[in-house]
């Protein structure tokens, strides 16, 4: 099984924050060019380091200036969490997932079904407690290696139903088109990169 965190994309810095990155360097060029006019002010140095300041501000925060929008679910996939969630089925699998796919689908699935209460009870002074969880539940397994990268898939299971039903284990219960339950077997053993590995 693979944990989510190491899904995450490792992006670099997109077009728009290098333009913040180009401008910073230009601030502390032109700052540079100016000292020995700024030095001559009564506020001279007071000037000069916020100018400084302003070009090492843009520089090191362009990527927040400039976020890189995260990847959109397909409408494939987004039919497919519809049509789960009106059958009313335990679990369902989605295969062939690349990492972005895979981080899309998990996040808009805990987006659209929400979270229940798992757990509540009472303390001791008589205040109530209560857990929330994910409604949706998930296990993670590589697929197979596709041009070098490797593909997921992605057992999504209601733990809300599961806790109803007395289910400890929903991430099992994959029903086939026949409606005959077939059991999760793990898929070939594939070698994983690097940045999955560590």
């Amino acid at each position: 099984m693979i944990e989510e965190f190491s899904l995450r994309p490792r992006r670099g810095i997109s077009r728009r924050s290098l333009w913040f990155v180009l401008a910073g360097f230009l601030v502390i060029l032109f700052d540079i060019a100016i000292i020995n006019w700024t030095l001559t002010l009564a506020e001279g140095v007071l000037i000069w380091t916020g100018i400084f300041t302003l070009g090492v501000v843009l520089i090191v925060f362009s990527s927040s200036f400039a976020p890189i929008a995260p990847p959109t679910l397909s409408k494939v996939h987004a039919d497919l969490i519809e049509k789960w969630e009106e059958s009313g089925d335990l679990a369902t699998m989605v295969g062939n997932l690349s990492q972005d796919e895979t981080s899309t689908l998990l996040e808009f699935s805990r987006k659209h079904f929400g979270e229940y209460v798992g757990r509540a009870g009472t303390t001791p002074k008589g205040k109530t407690w209560t857990v929330k969880l994910w409604k949706v539940g998930y296990q993670i397994l590589p697929a197979r290696l596709e041009e070098g990268r490797p593909l997921f898939k992605v057992i999504l299971y209601r733990r809300d139903l599961a806790s109803q039903k007395g289910i400890r284990r929903p991430w099992r219960t994959i029903y086939r088109e026949d409606s005959t339950l077939k059991r999760v077997k793990s898929g070939p053993l594939i070698e994983l990169p690097n940045w999955i590995a560590d």
